[in-house]
Protein backbone atom coordinates (compact mmCIF):
# COMPACT_ATOMS: atom_id res chain seq x y z
CA UNK A 1 0.00 0.00 0.00
CA UNK A 2 1.45 3.45 -0.88
CA UNK A 3 1.22 6.13 1.85
CA UNK A 4 0.72 9.68 0.54
CA UNK A 5 2.56 13.14 1.90
CA UNK A 6 -0.72 13.41 3.89
CA UNK A 7 -0.17 9.94 5.45
CA UNK A 8 3.33 10.58 5.74
CA UNK A 9 2.91 13.57 7.58
CA UNK A 10 -0.26 11.95 10.36
CA UNK A 11 2.67 9.15 10.96
CA UNK A 12 5.23 11.81 11.86
CA UNK A 13 2.47 13.31 14.16
CA UNK A 14 1.64 9.85 15.70
CA UNK A 15 5.70 9.07 16.29
CA UNK A 16 5.90 12.10 18.12
CA UNK A 17 3.34 11.59 20.26
CA UNK A 18 4.49 8.59 21.05
CA UNK A 19 7.87 9.58 22.13
CA UNK A 20 6.28 11.63 25.17
CA UNK A 21 3.46 9.07 25.75
CA UNK A 22 4.66 5.71 25.28
CA UNK A 23 0.85 3.82 25.48
CA UNK A 24 0.92 5.36 21.68
CA UNK A 25 3.57 3.45 20.09
CA UNK A 26 1.38 0.78 19.68
CA UNK A 27 -0.49 3.05 17.17
CA UNK A 28 2.66 3.40 15.62
CA UNK A 29 3.28 -0.12 14.93
CA UNK A 30 -0.37 -0.70 13.49
CA UNK A 31 -0.17 2.13 11.55
CA UNK A 32 3.11 0.96 9.87
CA UNK A 33 1.72 -2.05 9.44
CA UNK A 34 -1.02 -0.73 7.14
CA UNK A 35 1.16 0.60 5.12
CA UNK A 36 3.22 -2.42 4.75
CA UNK A 37 0.69 -4.76 4.00
CA UNK A 38 1.73 -6.66 7.29
CA UNK A 39 -1.21 -8.25 9.82
CA UNK A 40 0.86 -8.42 13.29
CA UNK A 41 3.94 -6.44 14.58
CA UNK A 42 5.59 -5.28 17.51
CA UNK A 43 7.95 -3.58 19.91
CA UNK A 44 10.39 -6.04 22.13
CA UNK A 45 13.66 -6.15 23.84
CA UNK A 46 15.75 -8.75 22.71
CA UNK A 47 19.46 -10.11 23.73
CA UNK A 48 20.79 -12.48 21.53
CA UNK A 49 23.91 -13.68 24.04
CA UNK A 50 21.13 -14.74 26.63
CA UNK A 51 18.44 -15.69 23.91
CA UNK A 52 15.94 -13.57 26.14
CA UNK A 53 13.71 -10.65 25.96
CA UNK A 54 10.39 -8.62 26.30
CA UNK A 55 7.53 -7.56 24.50
CA UNK A 56 7.02 -4.01 24.69
CA UNK A 57 3.75 -3.98 22.59
CA UNK A 58 1.99 -5.59 19.81
CA UNK A 59 -0.69 -6.66 18.35
CA UNK A 60 -1.90 -9.36 15.32
CA UNK A 61 -0.52 -11.95 17.56
CA UNK A 62 -2.33 -14.70 19.86
CA UNK A 63 -1.84 -13.18 23.54
CA UNK A 64 -2.36 -17.16 24.66
CA UNK A 65 0.21 -18.36 21.82
CA UNK A 66 2.75 -15.40 23.32
CA UNK A 67 2.07 -16.30 26.89
CA UNK A 68 2.91 -20.26 26.28
CA UNK A 69 5.98 -20.00 24.40
CA UNK A 70 7.44 -16.80 23.83
CA UNK A 71 10.43 -17.70 26.13
CA UNK A 72 10.87 -20.95 24.38
CA UNK A 73 10.79 -19.73 20.49
CA UNK A 74 12.77 -16.59 21.12
CA UNK A 75 16.68 -18.07 21.05
CA UNK A 76 15.57 -19.96 17.63
CA UNK A 77 15.16 -16.66 16.19
CA UNK A 78 16.79 -16.43 12.53
CA UNK A 79 18.00 -12.77 13.49
CA UNK A 80 20.15 -13.74 16.14
CA UNK A 81 22.30 -15.39 13.77
CA UNK A 82 23.37 -11.50 12.55
CA UNK A 83 23.12 -10.22 16.33
CA UNK A 84 25.91 -8.43 15.51
CA UNK A 85 25.19 -6.51 12.71
CA UNK A 86 22.05 -5.43 14.38
CA UNK A 87 22.70 -1.45 15.26
CA UNK A 88 20.27 1.39 15.08
CA UNK A 89 18.98 1.78 12.08
CA UNK A 90 19.53 -1.01 10.24
CA UNK A 91 16.95 -2.97 8.41
CA UNK A 92 16.44 -6.69 7.77
CA UNK A 93 13.96 -9.05 6.12
CA UNK A 94 14.00 -12.69 6.98
CA UNK A 95 14.95 -13.45 3.12
CA UNK A 96 18.46 -11.46 4.33
CA UNK A 97 18.75 -14.16 6.46
CA UNK A 98 17.57 -17.15 6.01
CA UNK A 99 15.71 -18.44 2.65
CA UNK A 100 12.74 -18.78 2.83
CA UNK A 101 12.59 -22.92 2.46
CA UNK A 102 15.14 -23.34 4.88
CA UNK A 103 13.00 -21.28 6.89
CA UNK A 104 9.85 -22.82 7.04
CA UNK A 105 11.77 -26.10 8.04
CA UNK A 106 12.67 -24.35 11.76
CA UNK A 107 11.29 -24.94 14.45
CA UNK A 108 10.80 -21.17 15.20
CA UNK A 109 8.32 -21.59 11.76
CA UNK A 110 6.61 -24.35 12.62
CA UNK A 111 5.74 -23.55 16.80
CA UNK A 112 5.81 -20.10 16.92
CA UNK A 113 4.89 -18.41 13.22
CA UNK A 114 2.76 -20.94 11.29
CA UNK A 115 0.60 -21.60 14.52
CA UNK A 116 -0.74 -17.80 14.03
CA UNK A 117 -0.56 -17.59 9.99
CA UNK A 118 2.38 -15.62 9.71
CA UNK A 119 5.53 -15.94 7.86
CA UNK A 120 8.22 -12.92 6.84
CA UNK A 121 8.85 -10.43 9.10
CA UNK A 122 10.95 -7.31 8.34
CA UNK A 123 12.78 -5.80 11.39
CA UNK A 124 13.89 -2.16 12.07
CA UNK A 125 16.55 -1.33 14.78
CA UNK A 126 15.22 1.25 16.90
CA UNK A 127 18.03 1.05 19.73
CA UNK A 128 20.83 -0.85 20.98
CA UNK A 129 22.80 -1.15 24.15
CA UNK A 130 25.52 -3.84 24.85
CA UNK A 131 24.41 -7.11 23.13
CA UNK A 132 20.73 -5.91 23.93
CA UNK A 133 18.40 -4.68 21.23
CA UNK A 134 14.64 -2.98 20.14
CA UNK A 135 13.44 -4.25 17.21
CA UNK A 136 10.34 -2.80 15.38
CA UNK A 137 9.36 -5.40 14.05
CA UNK A 138 6.35 -6.15 11.06
CA UNK A 139 4.64 -9.74 9.92
CA UNK A 140 3.51 -10.28 6.92
CA UNK A 141 0.84 -13.42 6.30
CA UNK A 142 2.14 -16.82 5.63
CA UNK A 143 2.65 -17.33 1.71
CA UNK A 144 2.88 -13.22 1.03
CA UNK A 145 6.39 -13.29 1.00
CA UNK A 146 9.21 -10.79 1.92
CA UNK A 147 8.92 -7.06 2.37
CA UNK A 148 9.67 -5.75 -1.23
CA UNK A 149 11.96 -3.05 -2.04
CA UNK A 150 8.97 0.07 -1.62
CA UNK A 151 8.39 -1.45 2.18
CA UNK A 152 11.73 -1.16 2.87
CA UNK A 153 11.81 2.63 1.65
CA UNK A 154 9.30 3.54 3.91
CA UNK A 155 11.00 2.15 7.01
CA UNK A 156 14.00 3.99 5.27
CA UNK A 157 12.12 7.19 5.48
CA UNK A 158 11.00 7.07 8.76
CA UNK A 159 14.01 5.38 10.58
CA UNK A 160 15.48 8.73 11.99
CA UNK A 161 11.93 9.82 13.31
CA UNK A 162 11.26 6.26 14.60
CA UNK A 163 14.54 6.15 16.65
CA UNK A 164 14.62 9.75 17.52
CA UNK A 165 11.16 9.31 19.20
CA UNK A 166 11.65 6.11 20.84
CA UNK A 167 15.23 7.42 22.51
CA UNK A 168 13.05 10.40 24.19
CA UNK A 169 10.80 7.46 25.42
CA UNK A 170 13.53 5.61 26.92
CA UNK A 171 14.68 9.05 28.81
CA UNK A 172 11.89 9.25 30.52
CA UNK A 173 11.53 6.00 31.24
CA UNK A 174 14.94 6.15 32.93
CA UNK A 175 14.15 9.44 34.83
CA UNK A 176 10.94 7.63 35.72
CA UNK A 177 12.81 4.89 37.10
CA UNK A 178 15.41 7.27 38.51
CA UNK A 179 12.40 9.58 40.41
CA UNK A 180 10.87 6.33 42.03
CA UNK A 181 14.11 5.13 43.73
CA UNK A 182 14.67 8.31 44.69
CA UNK A 183 11.41 8.66 46.55
CA UNK A 184 11.44 5.37 47.91
CA UNK A 185 14.60 6.03 49.44
CA UNK A 186 13.19 9.18 51.16
CA UNK A 187 10.51 7.17 51.78
CA UNK A 188 12.30 4.91 54.65
CA UNK A 189 14.23 7.92 56.48
CA UNK A 190 12.98 7.92 60.08
CA UNK A 191 13.24 11.97 59.77
CA UNK A 192 10.54 14.01 57.59
CA UNK A 193 11.43 14.77 54.30
CA UNK A 194 9.86 17.33 51.93
CA UNK A 195 11.30 18.73 48.84
CA UNK A 196 9.87 22.49 48.05
CA UNK A 197 10.02 23.72 44.36
CA UNK A 198 11.17 26.99 43.43
CA UNK A 199 7.95 28.63 43.95
CA UNK A 200 8.17 27.05 47.17
CA UNK A 201 5.28 24.07 46.81
CA UNK A 202 5.48 20.88 47.77
CA UNK A 203 6.72 18.25 45.15
CA UNK A 204 7.54 15.35 47.60
CA UNK A 205 6.54 14.59 51.39
CA UNK A 206 7.81 11.13 52.84
CA UNK A 207 5.90 8.89 54.94
CA UNK A 208 7.09 10.21 58.00
CA UNK A 209 6.71 14.20 56.72
CA UNK A 210 3.17 13.05 55.43
CA UNK A 211 2.16 12.13 59.12
CA UNK A 212 3.01 15.32 60.77
CA UNK A 213 1.34 17.77 57.77
CA UNK A 214 -1.91 15.72 58.40
CA UNK A 215 -1.44 15.77 62.11
CA UNK A 216 -1.59 19.86 61.33
CA UNK A 217 -0.31 21.08 64.60
CA UNK A 218 2.95 22.08 63.95
CA UNK A 219 3.34 22.22 60.05
CA UNK A 220 0.88 22.16 57.17
CA UNK A 221 0.77 22.31 53.48
CA UNK A 222 -2.00 24.28 52.84
CA UNK A 223 -2.78 24.62 48.90
CA UNK A 224 0.24 22.87 48.48
CA UNK A 225 2.80 25.55 50.40
CA UNK A 226 3.89 24.43 53.28
CA UNK A 227 3.61 26.88 56.44
CA UNK A 228 4.26 26.31 59.94
CA UNK A 229 2.31 27.13 63.12
CA UNK A 230 1.48 30.95 63.69
CA UNK A 231 4.87 31.61 66.07
CA UNK A 232 6.75 30.19 63.68
CA UNK A 233 5.90 30.44 60.31
CA UNK A 234 7.95 33.93 59.25
CA UNK A 235 10.42 32.09 60.46
CA UNK A 236 10.28 29.38 57.90
CA UNK A 237 9.40 31.48 55.32
CA UNK A 238 12.52 33.40 55.93
CA UNK A 239 14.60 29.99 55.77
CA UNK A 240 12.96 28.87 52.75
CA UNK A 241 13.36 32.14 50.88
CA UNK A 242 17.42 32.20 51.86
CA UNK A 243 17.58 28.52 50.48
CA UNK A 244 16.14 29.51 47.13
CA UNK A 245 18.07 32.39 46.71
CA UNK A 246 21.21 31.29 47.65
CA UNK A 247 22.02 34.12 49.10
CA UNK A 248 24.33 33.88 52.43
CA UNK A 249 25.68 30.55 53.15
CA UNK A 250 25.00 26.62 51.42
CA UNK A 251 24.49 25.61 54.86
CA UNK A 252 21.20 24.71 57.16
CA UNK A 253 18.83 27.09 58.48
CA UNK A 254 17.19 25.95 61.16
CA UNK A 255 13.74 26.81 62.76
CA UNK A 256 12.77 25.42 65.77
CA UNK A 257 8.98 25.06 65.91
CA UNK A 258 7.56 25.16 69.85
CA UNK A 259 3.87 25.17 70.85
CA UNK A 260 3.16 24.15 74.76
CA UNK A 261 2.16 20.43 75.58
CA UNK A 262 3.85 19.29 72.24
CA UNK A 263 7.14 18.31 71.18
CA UNK A 264 9.38 20.46 69.35
CA UNK A 265 9.92 19.81 65.67
CA UNK A 266 13.10 21.33 64.06
CA UNK A 267 13.30 21.86 60.63
CA UNK A 268 16.36 22.16 58.86
CA UNK A 269 15.87 23.88 55.68
CA UNK A 270 18.88 23.08 52.49
CA UNK A 271 19.39 24.74 49.67
CA UNK A 272 19.79 22.21 46.61
CA UNK A 273 23.02 22.48 44.68
CA UNK A 274 21.79 22.64 40.68
CA UNK A 275 25.10 20.12 40.54
CA UNK A 276 23.55 17.58 42.25
CA UNK A 277 23.19 14.49 40.63
CA UNK A 278 20.47 13.28 42.81
CA UNK A 279 18.17 15.21 41.77
CA UNK A 280 18.29 15.18 38.13
CA UNK A 281 14.63 14.42 38.02
CA UNK A 282 13.60 17.20 40.05
CA UNK A 283 15.45 19.61 38.13
CA UNK A 284 12.83 21.95 39.45
CA UNK A 285 13.26 21.20 43.59
CA UNK A 286 14.66 24.26 45.45
CA UNK A 287 15.03 23.49 48.42
CA UNK A 288 15.10 20.21 51.06
CA UNK A 289 13.38 20.57 54.14
CA UNK A 290 14.18 17.82 56.91
CA UNK A 291 11.80 17.45 59.75
CA UNK A 292 13.05 15.83 63.28
CA UNK A 293 10.61 15.72 65.65
CA UNK A 294 12.02 15.88 68.94
CA UNK A 295 10.57 12.60 70.63
CA UNK A 296 12.25 10.00 73.04
CA UNK A 297 15.09 9.32 70.76
CA UNK A 298 16.08 12.75 70.98
CA UNK A 299 15.88 12.75 75.06
CA UNK A 300 17.66 9.96 75.26
CA UNK A 301 20.29 11.64 72.97
CA UNK A 302 20.20 14.18 75.58
CA UNK A 303 21.88 12.09 78.21
CA UNK A 304 24.60 10.99 75.54
CA UNK A 305 25.07 15.16 74.76
CA UNK A 306 24.53 15.79 79.07
CA UNK A 307 28.23 13.35 78.97
CA UNK A 308 29.79 14.13 75.72
CA UNK A 309 29.60 18.10 77.14
CA UNK A 310 30.09 17.43 80.17
CA UNK A 311 26.63 19.44 82.00
CA UNK A 312 26.05 19.12 85.35
CA UNK A 313 22.68 17.27 86.77
CA UNK A 314 20.53 20.31 86.18
CA UNK A 315 21.69 21.68 83.45
CA UNK A 316 21.20 18.02 82.33
CA UNK A 317 17.43 18.36 83.50
CA UNK A 318 16.62 21.54 81.97
CA UNK A 319 17.72 20.17 78.73
CA UNK A 320 15.52 17.20 79.33
CA UNK A 321 12.65 19.47 80.25
CA UNK A 322 13.16 21.56 77.13
CA UNK A 323 13.18 18.53 74.47
CA UNK A 324 10.00 17.48 76.56
CA UNK A 325 8.34 20.59 74.68
CA UNK A 326 8.69 23.03 77.55
CA UNK A 327 9.56 27.01 77.27
CA UNK A 328 12.09 27.92 79.48
CA UNK A 329 9.62 29.43 81.71
CA UNK A 330 7.27 26.03 81.83
CA UNK A 331 11.04 24.15 82.49
CA UNK A 332 12.16 26.25 85.68
CA UNK A 333 8.65 25.40 87.01
CA UNK A 334 8.85 21.81 86.53
CA UNK A 335 12.45 21.70 88.08
CA UNK A 336 11.36 24.16 91.13
CA UNK A 337 13.87 26.81 90.22
CA UNK A 338 13.68 30.57 89.13
CA UNK A 339 13.33 30.98 85.81
CA UNK A 340 16.83 33.17 85.95
CA UNK A 341 18.36 30.24 87.51
CA UNK A 342 17.07 28.17 84.40
CA UNK A 343 18.54 31.03 82.24
CA UNK A 344 21.87 30.47 83.73
CA UNK A 345 21.66 26.66 83.29
CA UNK A 346 20.71 27.26 79.83
CA UNK A 347 23.61 29.83 78.88
CA UNK A 348 25.90 27.35 80.66
CA UNK A 349 24.90 24.61 78.24
CA UNK A 350 25.54 27.18 75.39
CA UNK A 351 28.71 27.44 76.65
CA UNK A 352 29.64 24.14 77.63
CA UNK A 353 28.10 23.09 73.43
CA UNK A 354 29.46 25.77 71.76
CA UNK A 355 25.70 26.98 70.42
CA UNK A 356 23.94 30.28 70.60
CA UNK A 357 20.28 29.58 69.74
CA UNK A 358 18.05 26.54 71.57
CA UNK A 359 17.05 24.86 67.70
CA UNK A 360 21.19 24.57 67.56
CA UNK A 361 20.71 22.85 70.88
CA UNK A 362 18.42 20.92 69.97
CA UNK A 363 19.66 20.08 66.75
CA UNK A 364 22.89 18.90 68.74
CA UNK A 365 20.79 16.29 70.99
CA UNK A 366 18.33 15.13 67.53
CA UNK A 367 21.89 14.53 66.26
CA UNK A 368 23.70 12.45 68.65
CA UNK A 369 20.91 10.02 67.76
CA UNK A 370 21.44 10.54 63.83
CA UNK A 371 18.15 11.93 63.19
CA UNK A 372 19.63 14.93 60.98
CA UNK A 373 23.08 15.73 60.29
CA UNK A 374 25.72 17.71 62.38
CA UNK A 375 25.30 21.67 62.12
CA UNK A 376 28.25 21.21 59.25
CA UNK A 377 25.84 19.99 57.17
CA UNK A 378 26.15 21.15 53.47
CA UNK A 379 23.79 22.35 51.22
CA UNK A 380 22.49 19.18 48.71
Amino acid sequence: MAMNENEYLNLLCEINEAALAPERWLNVVQMLAGFTGSVAGGLTIEDPKSGTGAPITYFGFDPDHVARTWHHYLPMNPLFKIAPTMRPGAIVTNGMVIGTTAFRKTEFYNGWARPQGLCCPITLVLHRSGSAYVPLTLVRPDGTGDADDDVQDLLTRVAPALMKAFSVTMRLERLKSREAALEEALSKLSAGIVLLDRNRHVQFANEAAEEILRDGTMLTAARGLLRANAESDGNLQAAVSAALSGAGTSRANDVLLIKDGVRPILLSVLPVNPSNSMFEDKRNVGCVVIISVVDQRSVSGSSRLSKAYNLTGAEARLLDALLAGKDLGEAATSLSVSRNTAATHLRHIFAKTQVNRQSELIRLACMMTAAVKPPAYEAL
